[in-house]
């Protein structure tokens, strides 16, 4: 809460009184969802923002052991949970119903912002970089993660402050037509970028030249469908 929204600026996610856990606090439960580490749910709809028709109550299921996913230290996960459902909890606030893959996309760009060593959205790289000719909208359970390459594309390229103003855009749109409008005010247009990011994804692992991605020696070889 505290880095997200009152040091990046976002939007606070909306009050819900004292439904749930009985005070105006966020609510947040202890609670293991199929295997998830942690799971948003928008709840009702909120007025504390006059005129956005699709802004959210939300609530948040984190695992209370978090074991079965590998680690020895559950505080690692418990972090990037953190970082990820809260952000889904912030969404909530400009349009619930933006688009699933940009939620997925942001969120999971979102732990590599709050707590960048830690490094558990690499596990979703292999569905993104093996599969980017499917559309950037695609959400299969899979693939949206590992986009998370989109944001970070977008906030290395042109400033960490473009992603706030998709969310910006999207209180009115949706978030394919909030990318638009933005990349279309930073004067490059989706044109240009797209191709771009398709270029950053080819310089990653034994291709890094340490001109684009500030982690691309650590992420894997796209997967080339044919030259």
């Amino acid at each position: 809460w505290t880095y997200q929204c009152d040091t990046m600026g976002y939007d606070t996610p909306p009050y819900d009184g004292t439904n749930g856990g009985g005070t105006d606090l966020y609510d947040i439960y202890m609670h293991s969802y199929s295997g998830a580490y942690g799971v948003s749910w928008p709840e009702s709809p909120s007025s504390q923002y006059p005129g956005r028709g699709n802004d959210y109550t939300s609530y948040i299921f984190v695992d209370p052991t978090y074991n079965g996913f590998g680690y020895t230290d559950r505080t690692l996960p418990m972090k990037v949970t953190s970082a990820h459902e809260f952000f889904h909890a912030v969404q909530f606030a400009y349009n619930a119903n933006a688009g699933s893959w940009y939620m997925e996309n942001c969120a999971t760009w979102m732990e590599d912002v709050l707590w960048d060593s830690i490094n558990d959205n690499y596990a979703y790289l292999p569905y993104f970089m093996s599969n980017t000719q499917l559309p950037l909208t695609t959400a299969n359970g899979g693939f949206e993660y590992g986009a998370f390459l989109w944001p970070t594309y977008l906030s290395e390229r042109f400033g960490i402050g473009i992603i706030e103003s998709t969310w910006v855009w999207a209180i009115s749109s949706n978030a394919y037509m909030a990318v638009i409008q933005v990349l279309d005010e930073y004067a490059t247009g989706i044109t240009v970028a797209y191709p771009e990011f398709a270029t950053w994804n080819f310089i990653t692992g034994s291709r890094n030249d340490s001109q684009h991605y500030s982690e691309a020696g650590a992420y894997r070889l796209v997967t080339l469908m044919r030259t």
